[in-house]
């Protein structure tokens, strides 16, 4: 937990010493300044989602499907499937 002016940051990069206000912020840091990228992009070769078989036409709208923190249910299903 850190201050930035009158806000409070509750999420710290593990690569350097900046805080963040919001989640959304601290993983647009982490792409554009380490190169980090999303894990689940590892395990999405096509544009079909591996857990419910849905086609989303493109590999990105597939990654973007199993992103969705509001819709576990697939991110949840093809994590547990490698781990």
């Amino acid at each position: 937990k850190a201050e930035v002016g009158s806000q409070v940051c509750l999420f710290s990069c593990n690569g350097c010493d900046r805080a963040f206000a919001t989640q959304k912020a601290l993983e647009q840091h982490a792409r554009t300044k380490h190169g980090s990228r999303l894990q689940i992009r590892a395990y999405v070769h096509s544009s079909v989602c591996p857990a419910c078989g849905r086609d989303f036409h493109t590999r990105l709208r597939c990654v973007q499907h199993l992103s969705d923190r509001r819709r576990p249910k697939c991110r949840d299903q093809v994590y547990c499937t490698v781990s």
